[in-house]
């Protein structure tokens, strides 16, 4: 395929990757995420649109998971302000990508069996889920359900 012809395609590999990512947003990590930014829809894109619980979008540069079985994306609720924390949950990010482990919130903080995440409260140490749907932490006081990781 020569320049000119894959040029051509950009808008639509740029559409098919969009799609896939609104499609299983729900169970991607918070790593695999990152390194996906800008595929997912801005939230100014959204407004008026209904989208479902752990749909994940990005606002002023920064990814949140919906926490509503339905949202519809308003400009009066806008991600990370105060009185929206039902509504959504940042995704924070440390050190190589990796999410920053955080309490179960409703929305976030529930990780998949060898998901790793940085400890915030043990030197911002890197920790593997042993178990699916991991709710338990912080990661260095639950050694049943965590295993320190090492790159």
């Amino acid at each position: 395929m020569d320049l000119k012809t894959r040029i051509q395609a950009m808008p639509q590999m740029m559409a098919a990757a969009q799609t896939v990512v609104k499609t299983d947003s729900p169970d991607i990590s918070g790593k695999d995420a990152k390194s996906m930014l800008l595929l997912f829809p801005e939230f100014t894109d959204l407004i008026g649109m209904t989208v479902k619980k752990g749909f994940i979008l990005r606002y002023e540069g920064d990814l949140y998971r919906v926490g509503q079985p339905q949202l519809e994306v308003s400009e009066i609720y806008i991600p990370g302000t105060a009185g929206t924390e039902s509504l959504y949950s940042k995704i924070e990010f440390g050190e190589g990508g990796y999410e920053v482990w955080k309490e179960w919130d409703g929305i976030s903080g529930i990780y998949k069996q060898d998901q790793v995440v940085i400890d915030p409260f043990d030197d911002n140490n890197l920790y593997i889920s042993k178990i699916p749907n991991n709710v338990w932490g912080p990661p260095h006081e639950q050694p049943d359900y965590w295993d320190p990781y090492t790159e």
